[in-house]
């Protein structure tokens, strides 16, 4: 049977290394001969009993376009990829997130190569573009790997951006969701019938930064409070001196609570009145996913990908514009007055993101890849 390759920089706690894991550990319980190469020895993850992963001996994956650095990854990544070949045969290999698609795009690899795009690139090198000239530059050259290759891309609305982007020239490009195990999140979920809180409480999860708008979520929040003083945001993510200043400036600290990257964050979405998403661009937005799962509600900007994927045929009236406090705030007090039930057998998305089915549009799509199909 021939193998599956998955290159990532890191295991950390991020949503592209959750899927990149997924994948991993998915395409091993269907008996699959699956590798999972990570570029630094960067690992949030129990990967002890995990076979068949392999960390690079490099302290991090940051300045891999540095040309001494990235010398050395290209002779280890290349390394590694051929021990894997001289075993057995490799059916595809599929980078995941910038520095594992620009270091694939160096080697020559028998196999067919496909990128992953787990988010807007537009969006992304328009942010970059706005912090730092030198910034926005280096990350067009890292995207510049993406030009002529077999890109997968995880949503429909992430696919139809991406084609517009006509200087990428893609070989192919194709849409396939995550992978969800939902009976997993929805145990996990259930572990403690206790809230891990007393207070009322939304909840915010993913790391605090620009394209998260965290500014328009707490502006949103107090709104919130103005009719329900008493509730609670809790914020699952990396607590930063940076966030705990902001929040001090808004005279927040008391109403926010900060339990930091927590290992079970689906027992805090389960207990939530509801989850809130700001975000000016995303992927997919699996946490949108994932709050679903533990049936809970959620309000999110209905930006350019993702939300509206998750939310189509089903809960639409969720979403609300794009860095609108106002609408954010006014539509999650409706579903916090109304406490609405998620019923999970009527979301169309729900038998889409099954990891068997995810790794079967896999596999699809690495055959095309190798036939040119």
């Amino acid at each position: 049977m021939q193998a599956l390759i998955h290159v990532i920089p890191t295991l950390s706690s991020g949503g592209a290394e959750k899927v990149c894991m997924r994948l991993h550990q998915t395409a091993l319980e269907q008996g699959y001969s699956s590798h999972l190469i990570v570029l630094s020895e960067i690992c949030t993850y129990d990967i002890k009993d995990i076979p068949n992963i392999h960390r690079l001996p490099l302290n991090n994956a940051k300045n891999l376009d540095v040309i001494w650095k990235q010398k050395k990854a290209l002779q280890l990544l290349s390394s590694c990829i051929q021990c894997i070949e001289q075993k057995e045969a490799v059916l595809a290999v599929f980078g995941h997130l910038d520095e594992a698609s620009m270091l694939l795009q160096k080697l020559a690899i028998d196999a067919p190569v496909l990128h992953i795009i787990h988010t807007s690139i537009a969006k992304e090198l328009a942010s970059y573009r706005r912090m730092s000239w030198l910034k926005f530059i280096r990350l067009k050259r890292k995207k510049k790997a993406l030009v002529g290759q077999h890109l997968i891309t995880v949503s429909p609305s992430l696919k139809a951006e991406t084609e517009q982007e006509s200087w990428l020239k893609p070989l192919s490009i194709k849409a396939i969701f995550n992978p969800f195990d939902i009976q997993e999140i929805r145990s996990l979920a259930k572990v403690d019938k206790k809230p891990p809180v007393a207070e009322p409480y939304i909840i915010h999860v993913g790391r605090y930064a620009k394209a998260k708008r965290h500014d328009i979520l707490f502006d949103a929040f107090q709104l919130i409070l103005r009719k329900t003083p008493s509730l609670k945001l809790v914020l699952l993510c990396r607590v930063s001196k940076k966030l705990k200043k902001e929040l001090a400036r808004r005279d927040l600290t008391d109403n926010v609570i900060l339990p930091g990257q927590v290992d079970n964050p689906y027992y805090w979405m389960k207990h939530a009145k509801l989850l809130l998403l700001s975000s000016d661009y995303e992927g997919l937005s699996n946490v949108l996913v994932e709050a679903l799962a533990c049936e809970t509600p959620v309000v999110s900007t209905d930006c350019p990908s993702g939300p509206s994927d998750v939310l189509q045929g089903f809960h639409e009236d969720w979403l609300v514009p794009c860095r609108d406090a106002n609408a954010l705030a006014e539509r999650a007090n409706e579903l916090i007055e109304t406490a609405p039930e998620v019923d999970l057998n009527a979301w169309p998305l729900r038998k889409e993101v099954e990891p068997t089915r995810v790794l079967e549009h896999y596999i699809a799509a690495a055959k095309a890849a190798g036939t040119g199909v």
